[in-house]
């Protein structure tokens, strides 16, 4: 840190600065040597001119706060022509010497010395510095790894330094832009030729026709797989009758009326449209799939349930006993519940909407029927529990007026 000091304050003095390298001899010329000579050299050329003992001598002068006498010193150098003074430089501060401990045994050994566990004397040397030569041989082996000529690589360089000397300029960049007046201007100065012409979109719009017939083809096709006709199904399979893919038009509902068994069997309908079933006896239970308008009535009773799952616009008559109605996922659903038995029907619905009942009056002499609306909107609450607690309590939402 001293030696940087020195060297620093030297070269705030221009002129001392300037004398002292008019002083000092030149150094050797520079030619093609190993790492090994040349640290020898080096060596050699500052123990002969006693370079290092003339830093640490200033150095210690510029500690002192004297630096006129590190001038002094500079100037009897030169004059000398580069031999130390005969006086000499003046001398270096004494360290003090450090208070003995207290018992009377003498100063500690200094650290790294002979009593230290590390070796014999001070710190090891730093390394020597890098060689050049590595660091050439790996851009010369990166240079040929990516398969490039000099002559490339010389025009890339040329072409990037081109852009970083155009990016400096800043706003100057804009300077060498040509002004253009309202002659020149080609958006206002058309030829009379092309006035008249009207741009040709013909091939433009071939294009787009030819695409649009292809997403219709597309389009199609993807219809004609969902809307695909399948075979119709109408056939009892063990105690099941199977009745699927059965449809008629919207004006021309088709209609079928199932045999009657007495081993009450159970009815399957699914993926049926327009379609209308009449079922004249008992039946165990009744499952609608995927129906669209459709209606079955029931001239007996069901023995278990009737389901309904994912259907549009559904209509059930039963004239007899139903001891469970499951709509599930359904529109527009409505069950006449005409019989006497078939009041006592339990309705259970599941994220369906539109679902109807009709049912008798309790009064005999009421002719007409009594339609009614399931519920969609609820309200929950928590309420407590006179034992202590508390629990959900969910009912319908009633509209006032």
């Amino acid at each position: 840190k001293a030696t940087v000091s020195v060297l620093n304050w030297v070269n705030r003095s221009p002129p001392i600065a300037a004398r002292l390298r008019e002083t000092l001899p030149p150094p050797p010329p520079a030619r093609t040597m190993s790492e090994q000579e040349l640290n020898v050299q080096q060596k050699e050329y500052l123990t002969k001119n006693k370079i290092p003992e003339m830093l640490d001598t200033m150095a210690h002068a510029l500690l002192e706060a004297k630096p006129d006498q590190v001038e002094q010193y500079l100037i009897d150098l030169i004059q000398n022509d580069g031999a130390a003074p005969k006086g000499g430089a003046p001398a270096p501060p004494k360290a003090p010497a450090p208070p003995a401990p207290a018992g009377g045994k003498g100063a500690p050994p200094p650290p790294g010395g002979k009593g230290a566990k590390g070796g014999k004397g001070g710190p090891p040397p730093p390394p020597p510095p890098p060689s050049m030569d590595g660091l050439n041989a790996f851009m010369a082996k990166q240079s040929a790894a990516d398969g490039k000529t000099a002559e490339q690589r010389k025009e890339e360089n040329a072409a990037r330094a081109a852009l970083f000397a155009d990016l400096n300029k800043g706003t100057d960049i804009t300077k060498a832009l040509k002004k253009v007046d309202r002659s020149q201007m080609m958006h206002k100065n058309r030829k009379e030729e092309d006035l008249g012409k009207v741009t040709d979109f013909t091939e433009l719009e071939r294009k787009k026709a030819a695409r649009q017939e292809e997403l219709e083809r597309k389009r199609l096709e993807k219809e004609g797989k969902k809307n695909e006709k399948k075979e119709p199904v109408f056939k009892q399979d063990g105690k099941t009758w199977v009745i699927e893919n059965q449809a008629g038009t919207r004006f021309d509902q088709k209609t079928a009326e199932l045999p009657k068994d007495d081993h009450c069997p159970a009815l399957q309908i699914e993926n049926c449209q327009n379609y209308l079933l009449t079922v004249g006896s008992d039946v165990q239970e009744v499952s609608l799939r995927g129906c669209k308008n459709v209606g079955v009535m029931f001239n007996q009773h069901v023995i278990s349930h009737i389901t309904t799952y994912d259907s549009t616009k559904v209509e059930v008559q039963c004239l007899g006993h139903i001891p469970t109605f499951i709509v599930d996922q359904c529109n527009e659903v409505m069950l006449y519940a005409l019989g006497d038995d078939s009041r006592t029907v339990d309705l259970v619905t599941r994220s369906s909407n539109c679902v109807n009942v009709t049912y008798k009056d309790e009064d005999a002499a009421a002719t007409d029927p009594v339609e009614a609306a399931i519920p969609e909107q609820y309200v929950t609450k928590v309420c407590a529990v006179p034992g202590g607690g508390y629990k959900l309590s969910t009912t319908t939402m009633e509209h006032a007026g």
